[in-house]
C-alpha cells in the first residue's frame, strides 16, 4: 500500500485520572509557565521538577518569571506528542506560583534542578496546583474504528 493509499489513523480522546497527571508531570523535565504580564499572556519554557507537591524551576533574579511569579495564579502545561502515531498526552496545572524562601528555598536546591539561564543562588519557584487535568490522544484499536 502506497503512503497516499494508507488510512489515516483514527484516536480517541480521554481524560487523564489525576494520579496519571501526577506520574506525567514527574516524568518530564521541561514544561511551559503560562502568565499575565502588563495584562497580556505570556507563554515561557522551564526546567523543572515535581517534587510531590508542585512544580519547581530556577529563575534570575528580577527575570520575567520573577517579577511575575509572586503569588501569583498561572498556568502549567506539559506534554508530549509523536506526529507519526498521532498519540500523546498534555497535562495542565492551575495553581499559585511563588518564590521560596529560607529552607523552602535550601530544599530546593538539594533537587538539583538544571538551568540554563539561571546561575546558583538563583530565584526558585514554585506552583502549588489548584486543580490537575489532562487529556491523552491515544490510537484506536482497529476492531473499535467506525468506517467511513
Amino acid at each position: 500500500m502506497t503512503a497516499a493509499a494508507m488510512p489515516e489513523p483514527t484516536t480517541r480522546v480521554r481524560e487523564l485520572s489525576r494520579s496519571e497527571c501526577v506520574d506525567a508531570l514527574r516524568s518530564h523535565s521541561l514544561g511551559r509557565v503560562a502568565l499575565s504580564v502588563d495584562a497580556l499572556p505570556v507563554i515561557l519554557p522551564v526546567n523543572y521538577i515535581f517534587d510531590g507537591s508542585g512544580a519547581v524551576f530556577r529563575t534570575r533574579s528580577g527575570s520575567v518569571l520573577d517579577r511575575n511569579c509572586r503569588n501569583t495564579v498561572v498556568a502549567f502545561e506539559v506534554d508530549e506528542f509523536n506526529p507519526a502515531t498521532r498519540v500523546g498526552w498534555s497535562v495542565l496545572v492551575v495553581g499559585v506560583a511563588s518564590a521560596l524562601f529560607g529552607g523552602d528555598w535550601l530544599r530546593a536546591l538539594e533537587l538539583g534542578l538544571p538551568s540554563a539561564g539561571a546561575p546558583d543562588g538563583a530565584i526558585f519557584v514554585k506552583i502549588v496546583p489548584g486543580s490537575v487535568t489532562g487529556r491523552a490522544i491515544e490510537a484506536t484499536p482497529a476492531s473499535t474504528a467506525v468506517s467511513r
